[in-house]
């Protein structure tokens, strides 16, 4: 909050708003899933809904047919068991590249876990797919004591939670201004930076693996 009271940054918001009893929360992945959930919101009557606008640009190519953002199960792309990156909203992107990097660089196999909705989230089913990675992280563009990963962490069952390395996210401190690409850059939050993190770290690190994939074609 700069001196006149007043913020432009939206990193606060995830904290907030999953303290408020039966707020639904939706964190779109890019501008379809944005614009197709505006629009289910015109005719839901249920209850609040609270979205997130991503600062991010957006390819208007693909706002024609929009997706279905009425399941509240996580998205899910690969089925590494080494490791599951699990990406509220817009860092699905960040998320699909660092499993490209883990795989062609470290021989570590992932799977990407998108969270679009989350509150409500099917935790079952979240759980079901967490069990079946040896450990995982999750990325953020939110405070990261303000964020999903808080909530999310807090709603699993320890034999999973225990699986945590870490997440990926902004530390509670004033944020310079700046493009995105150059904040996610100098916060360590772009793919190459965590890749490089996991990767020279432990347990990840000091891991062998013999199994390296091909180079992706996704």
């Amino acid at each position: 909050v700069g001196p006149d009271g007043e913020t432009h940054q939206g990193l606060y918001d995830m904290g907030v708003l999953l303290s408020v009893p039966n707020v639904r929360l939706y964190a779109p992945a890019d501008g379809a899933e944005l614009k197709a959930m505006l629009e289910y919101m015109e005719n839901y009557e249920e209850g609040p809904i609270a979205v997130r606008f991503p600062k991010a640009s957006c390819d208007k190519s693909g706002l024609a047919a929009l997706p279905d953002i009425t399941s509240i199960k996580p998205v899910i792309s690969g089925q590494g068991k080494d490791l599951a990156i699990v990406c509220p909203g817009i860092t699905w992107e960040t998320g699909l590249e660092l499993e490209k990097l883990m795989r062609n660089r470290f021989g570590i196999l992932s799977t990407v876990v998108g969270l679009r909705w989350i509150r409500p989230l099917d935790f079952d089913a979240l759980v079901e797919t967490l069990e079946s990675c040896e450990h995982f992280i999750m990325i953020e563009d939110s405070y990261i004591h303000s964020s999903a990963s808080a909530y999310v962490l807090l709603n699993l069952p320890d034999r999973i939670a225990g699986r945590h390395l870490k997440t990926f996210a902004f530390p509670e401190e004033s944020i310079p201004h700046g493009t995105r690409e150059e904040i996610m850059h100098d916060y360590c939050l772009s793919a190459v930076s965590i890749a490089d993190y996991l990767g020279h770290s432990a347990p990840l690190g000091q891991k062998t693996y013999t199994s390296f994939a091909k180079p992706s074609e996704i």
